[in-house]
């Protein structure tokens, strides 16, 4: 589903003309040079701030929730004003502008930890 998910949004992107100098970043996106520790998807520019570069995370969702990984959700909350979020819904693309970015009249989306890891040590006593 992300693989599918991130080609359809790249595509959108590609054939829209309100963006410019979009670039697929994942692995998925750009077999040989892509990186997936970038934590963002896809980076791009639009027409109207083209000064301004924009990462953009893609997720599909099937129910009502996203995962983003906690480099995901860091990097995002260190480049809020000008981190996208893409969602892929039923083959819609729905793009989301600075989810995570606190303006005046606009409150940003809203995290709940949802995984934990839990390191231990055990001694095994026979």
């Amino acid at each position: 589903a992300g693989l599918n998910a991130e080609k359809l949004v790249y595509q959108s992107l590609l054939n829209d003309e309100n963006f410019t100098n979009v670039v697929g970043i994942s692995r998925n996106l750009d077999p040989i040079h892509g990186d997936d520790n970038k934590h963002y998807d896809i980076k791009y520019r639009r027409k109207d701030t083209p000064e301004i570069e924009h990462y953009l995370e893609v997720k599909s969702m099937k129910y009502d929730t996203i995962m983003l990984s906690r480099l995901e959700y860091n990097f995002a909350l260190e480049h809020s004003d000008s981190y996208d979020l893409a969602i892929v819904h039923d083959g819609q693309v729905t793009i989301i502008e600075k989810p995570f970015y606190a303006e005046e009249n606009r409150t940003p989306l809203a995290v709940t930890p949802d995984n934990y890891i839990v390191s231990m040590e055990l001694n095994v006593v026979s």
